[in-house]
């Protein structure tokens, strides 16, 4: 079994890489990663988890998510579930709100802007990430 860990704050990692993430996997598992080229964005990522507020001792799973229309953010799903065909909480990180942009503030920016347009009941997120 391998655990990839791309979740948090490694989707900024993903998020900033121009070249093919498969293809750097290839090259390391095989030796030939001094062979190969890794390009990187000069753009800044940021991302904020979204948590249950119980996280990480008390999580309670199975609440309904709401998303509303986001905008220049993604969204990436972590500890989330279809349920009867309805969105819910099924972990204590349920989202990561990545945001993409020229600068550490901009990227900020665009992620504060929007993390509230997703939520669930007792959602919870730091505020100070990204702070200087």
């Amino acid at each position: 079994e391998i655990g990839s860990g791309l979740v948090g704050s490694e989707m900024c990692i993903r998020d900033s890489l121009k070249s093919d993430l498969l293809e750097i996997v290839n090259a390391v598992i095989e030796g030939r990663l001094d062979c190969t080229e890794v390009l990187w964005s000069d753009e800044t990522a940021l991302t904020v988890v979204v948590a249950d507020g119980g996280y990480p001792d008390n999580v309670v799973k199975g609440k309904e998510i709401r998303i509303g229309d986001l905008d220049g953010v993604k969204l990436i799903h972590a500890g989330t579930k279809l349920d009867g065909g309805r969105l819910k909480t099924n972990g204590g990180r349920v989202f990561n709100v990545v945001g993409v942009a020229e600068s550490l503030d901009k990227a900020r920016k665009k992620v504060y802007g929007q993390i509230d347009k997703v939520g669930f009941e007792g959602a919870r997120y730091r505020a100070d990430i990204g702070l200087v």
